[in-house]
């Protein structure tokens, strides 16, 4: 039986991001045992001549780079979900007055040759805001907006303190079970 396909779900970023863990890994494994062989010298020749300490260094800092490449990642996939379900399910959504009233409010955008009228996920979530309890809004869109708030920050180079403060491994984490639990409670899971 072929593997399930997630390739139009959050659950492909997360395999994306263990994936290349494992590499990121087996690189260190390799480089820590200075199996020259494995790794082709000329392509590594700066990271054998390292300590320890500094190839601990190294390889941190590939793992905060794959995190924020999949939190990336992750907020494409939530855009795309979010985006694709607006457009196929239009006349569900004129049936929600609070959300077409804050629709109202927001500038569609026009992208590609087509110049096709596209609504930002921001734009989305603002809508969908309107449309929750105070105690949902708490629950699902508080840390959508906090995970958002991160990928803004990558986005624009990381040129001013970083929003989250916490573990890098937590970061990720975090920003799936938001994404996750936002598209839960706007029933696109």
């Amino acid at each position: 039986m072929p593997p399930a396909d997630h390739s139009n779900s959050l659950d492909f970023v997360v395999q994306y991001k263990v994936f290349m863990e494992d590499s990121i890994n087996t690189m260190a494994s390799l480089i820590s045992s200075r199996n020259t062989s494995a790794l082709g010298v000329e392509l590594y020749k700066d990271l054998l001549s390292m300590n320890d300490s500094d190839i601990k260094v190294f390889i941190e800092s590939k793992r905060r780079e794959l995190v924020k490449n999949c939190v990336i990642r992750l907020c494409a996939k939530l855009e795309w979900m979010v985006q694709t379900d607006y457009k196929k399910n239009k006349r569900k959504y004129k049936k929600k007055i609070n959300f077409q009233k804050e629709l109202r409010n927001c500038e569609p955008q026009r992208i590609g040759e087509s110049q096709q009228k596209i609504y930002t996920l921001d734009s989305l979530v603002k809508c969908w805001k309107a449309e929750m309890t105070l105690a949902q809004t708490d629950r699902h869109i508080g840390p959508l907006k906090r995970f958002l708030r991160y990928r803004h920050w990558l986005a624009h180079g990381e040129h001013w303190s970083e929003p989250e403060k916490c573990e890098i491994d937590e970061i990720f984490d975090k920003a799936y079970m938001a994404a996750k639990n936002f598209l839960a409670s706007i029933n696109i899971m």
